[in-house]
């Protein structure tokens, strides 16, 4: 299946911002830019002219609020806001944005939008998409770009998770929730209170045990019924 790939704009009336923003979306790769935009005109201009699926967008431009112009747009995109201004979170939320940012926004925060962003944009199509998303993990003080479908299960260690991959681990200071909002709902499926798996790594199932190459993960009991009905489906 050909991977996904979402037409983009970004909006900020700073140039600055705009590169910053365009920089961390370039290392994904289920992202393309169409289009820049820095008022609220040159916007309504941009989303005619390119038809993006999503626009990055401050809440304001250039003393003009984001908010009032997105309700008159002829093509409604998906948007996710980047921005400085709290205060507009909730209005941001009831026009149904995707996500609401507060900058300076991380590369694993951005990361976890998009996905919400694909997500919301599979729902609307015909058929489902599989992820194949970058996750930039921060292990030892460094940040490591995998993708998602290299993972074959992650193992909780209170605040620290284990996450096991073909030929390496990496040990990461997040909870087992925070990384499992990260992933693909529609690969990932936690089984256990302190393990996650990736449902294409299963090489088999036996009673309360899941083998994944020389590993086994196990199931909690309380979850056994939900978790064979969702892998066997």
């Amino acid at each position: 299946m050909k991977p996904i790939k979402l037409r983009c704009i970004v909006a900020d009336d700073t140039a600055l911002a705009r590169r910053q923003i365009i920089r961390q979306l370039g290392k994904i790769r289920e992202i393309e830019i169409v289009g820049e935009a820095e008022t609220i005109d040159s916007l309504i201009e941009a989303n005619d002219n390119h038809k993006p699926d999503l626009i990055f967008m401050n809440v304001i431009l250039r003393n003009k609020s984001a908010l009032d112009y997105l309700p008159k747009t002829s093509k409604k995109p998906m948007v996710i806001f980047v921005t400085e201004h709290s205060n507009y979170a909730l209005s941001g939320y009831e026009i149904s944005a995707v996500d609401y940012l507060l900058k300076p926004v991380s590369d694993e925060r951005l990361v976890q939008s998009i996905e919400k962003a694909i997500k919301q944009f599979s729902d609307s199509l015909s058929f489902p998409l599989i992820s194949n998303l970058d996750l930039f993990l921060k292990s030892n003080g460094k940040y490591y770009r995998i993708m998602a479908s290299e993972i074959l299960f992650v193992k909780s260690l209170e605040n620290y998770v284990v996450v096991y991959l073909d030929n390496r681990k990496l040990i990461c200071k997040i909870t087992l929730e925070q990384i499992l909002r990260m992933l693909p709902q529609n690969l990932f499926i936690q089984v256990h209170r302190s393990y996650i798996v990736n449902a294409q790594k299963i090489d088999c199932i036996e009673k309360l045990n899941i083998h994944i190459k020389d590993e086994i993960v196990p199931i909690s009991r309380d979850r056994r019924c939900e978790i064979y009905d969702r892998l066997m489906r």
